[in-house]
């Protein structure tokens, strides 16, 4: 029997922008450089929320340029504007331009804070985004360890950013293919959301699902259907029968079932599968 591996998207794997941040190299207010800088850094930030990221490139330039005349070639807000272009280059899939820059902030970076320093986390997570781009699991690995480390030991891994960076580092293990460490990390990511956002919320049905996706890819079906299934109890209560993550996450099981060996389990589900997609788009369809 053919195995069907199911391949899921890299959610979530673009770090967010260090747009402002407290420890500035130096404020001088209504200094033109700084207010030039500061503006022309939000400018591009508005167009990369709009989408427009061609425009986020072009702008983002500009304010890389301003900002590095108006703090200095060392300066904190340097290397932040120089990491939020590493973003928008990561976004159009310039990976080669998002590492060079991001490369960059964080050495700038490294000389205001230690490695310890959990605003250093951003800049880690946000190369290990760019790396994963460009195929170098390994790299991409590594530095978003390092932002996941400092995460736990500086904020007990209590917030949104570490269970960000453990859920990356899931799908990054899972995409190299050690489905040990994608299982250990994916463990991690869905038992801090059940935590900080209880059991019955959608995002921690996410992270069951990705889960019981790295069970399936270590052949471990039973525990991938018993994941699966909680998920789309979650999602059936929480969205409703015929919403896209509920048939998503049936679709996904109607694999793993087919993956076991149960193909009338599996057939019995993509049945099911087809009756709630006919019954969503009719429900678009009609005035």
């Amino acid at each position: 029997m053919k195995k069907i591996i199911f391949v899921f998207a890299l959610v979530a794997l673009v770090c967010n922008a260090t747009m402002a941040q407290k420890n500035r190299t130096k404020t001088i207010i209504n200094d033109p450089k700084t207010v030039l800088a500061d503006s022309l850094n939000v400018a591009a930030m508005d167009a990369f929320n709009m989408g427009d990221y061609e425009d986020a490139i072009a702008i983002g330039t500009k304010a890389v340029a301003a900002a590095k005349a108006a703090y200095g070639e060392h300066g904190d807000d340097y290397a932040v504007a120089l990491n939020n272009l590493s973003l928008y280059y990561s976004e159009v899939g310039d990976y080669t331009n998002a590492v060079n820059y991001g490369n960059q902030a964080l050495a700038i970076k490294k000389e205001t804070v230690t490695m310890e320093d959990p605003n250093i986390a951003p800049f880690l997570s946000n190369l290990a985004t760019c790396y994963y781009g460009l195929g170098d699991y390994q790299k991409a690995i590594d530095y978003e360890t390092l932002a996941a480390t400092v995460l736990e030991q500086q904020k007990g891994g209590k917030d949104v950013e570490f269970q960000t960076s453990v859920t990356k580092l899931a799908q990054m293990y899972g995409k190299a293919g050690n489905t040990e460490k994608a299982i250990y990390y994916g463990k991690i990511a869905a038992e801090r959301r059940k935590k900080s956002q209880g059991k019955h919320h959608p995002d921690y049905a996410k992270a069951l699902n990705a889960l019981a996706n790295y069970y399936n890819q270590a052949g471990d079906y039973e525990n991938a259907l018993k994941s699966g299934e909680e998920a789309a109890k979650i999602f059936k209560k929480a969205e409703g029968e015929i919403s896209y993550n509920h048939i998503m996450v049936l679709s996904n099981m109607a694999v793993f079932y087919h993956n076991a060996g149960m193909k009338d389990k599996a057939q019995e589900l993509y049945n099911t599968v087809k009756e709630l997609r006919a019954k969503a788009e009719a429900e678009i369809t009609t005035p």
